[in-house]
């Protein structure tokens, strides 16, 4: 696998699945986004709780650009909202700079911006 391909693989082997996950729930789904060969080097996390009262929280990362969240009345709205954030995530991850890049200083104003966009679509609850 080449060294950007990246693709979503279960956080941790998917022992954080019946955990308390960042929003303070109970986690039923968390991924994370990078090279599942390196997983110590992960770019982005997306994790789907079910709360006490039944409704569900969505947490994304961009590690440690961005963080996001959303709450969703159903299963099915979470699915919904999950995929926005996931196709969000891949964005964000696709646009973090190398440190060896030769527009460094712009490109990471550019994704400072897109981050920045993210936590206003997806604010913390």
């Amino acid at each position: 696998m080449d060294e950007r391909e990246r693709s979503w693989y279960a956080m941790d082997g998917g022992a954080t699945v019946g955990q308390r996950g960042p929003g303070k729930g109970t986690v039923i789904a968390d991924a994370e986004y990078g090279n599942p060969g390196d997983t110590e080097d992960a770019d982005a996390r997306l994790t789907l709780e079910r709360l006490p009262d039944g409704t569900y929280i969505l947490t994304g990362q961009v590690y440690p650009w961005a963080f996001g969240q959303a709450v969703a009345g159903t299963e099915q709205d979470a699915d919904v909202i999950a995929e926005q954030i996931r196709k969000r995530l891949e964005d964000l991850a696709g646009s973090i700079p190398d440190e060896d890049e030769r527009d460094l200083v712009q490109k990471t104003a550019t994704l400072q911006q897109l981050c920045a966009a993210f936590e206003a679509d997806f604010p913390a609850v």
